[in-house]
C-alpha cells in the first residue's frame, strides 16, 4: 500500500512539473507585449526589431492616434480603433556606387572587328555613425508607408447615421483609403 502511495506521488510530481516546463515553453515567445511611447527614444541595440514586431508597433500607435482625433470629433463619445497593416514600411537606403567601364576592340587579321565591353560595379551602403553604443546604421533615403488593409472603429455616437459618416470619413481621409476598408459599429 505504501509503494502506491508513493509511487502515485512520485507520478503525480512528475507530471505538474512536466505540465508546469510544457507552458512556460508554450507561453514564452508566442504573444509578445509591445508599448509604445511617443517621444521616447528606445534602445534598439538592446533587442532586434522584428518585421512583426515592427508592424505590431506601427498599427498601436496609429490606432492611439486615429482613437484621439476621433474622439475630438462632436457627438462621437469614446472610441476604439482597430487597424491591421499589410505590411510593415519599406526602406531605400542610400548606396555609394562605384562603376568602371571598359571597352576593348579588337582587330583580327580577317579585317573583323570584335568589341568587348566590360563592366564593374560595386554598391556599399552608407552608414551613419550613431551616437549610441547601437553602433552604425544605414542612412533611409526614403520610407514607403505600409498600406493599410482594414480599419474597425467602434464608436459611442456610431448609432448616429450622421456621426458614423463623419467617422468614417474622417479615416479616409487621414489614412487615403476608400470607404470599402473602413467599418463604424455604434459601441453598446
Amino acid at each position: 500500500m505504501e509503494k502506491n502511495k508513493n509511487r502515485w506521488l512520485v507520478i503525480g510530481l512528475t507530471l505538474a512539473v512536466g505540465l508546469l516546463l510544457m507552458s512556460q515553453l508554450y507561453f514564452t515567445g508566442q504573444e509578445q507585449t509591445v508599448t509604445v511611447q511617443e517621444g521616447k527614444e528606445q534602445d534598439t541595440a538592446a533587442e532586434p526589431i522584428s518585421v512583426s514586431s515592427e508592424i505590431i508597433r506601427l498599427e498601436r500607435v496609429t490606432e492611439q492616434r486615429l482613437e484621439q482625433i476621433l474622439s475630438e470629433i462632436e457627438g462621437a463619445g469614446k472610441v476604439s480603433v482597430t487597424l491591421f497593416l499589410v505590411a510593415g514600411p519599406e526602406y531605400n537606403y542610400a548606396s555609394n556606387v562605384n562603376s568602371s567601364k571598359r571597352t576593348i576592340e579588337e582587330q583580327d587579321q580577317a579585317g573583323g572587328t570584335r568589341i568587348t565591353t566590360e563592366v564593374d560595379e560595386e554598391t556599399q551602403l552608407v552608414m551613419s555613425q550613431a551616437a549610441s553604443a547601437a553602433g552604425d546604421r544605414p542612412v533611409v533615403v526614403k520610407e514607403i508607408k505600409p498600406d493599410v488593409q482594414g480599419v474597425l472603429v467602434v464608436a459611442e455616437g456610431a448609432s448616429s447615421p450622421y456621426i458614423k459618416e463623419t467617422l468614417s470619413r474622417a479615416v479616409q481621409t487621414l489614412l487615403g483609403i476608400p470607404a470599402h476598408q473602413v467599418t463604424v459599429l455604434p459601441r453598446r
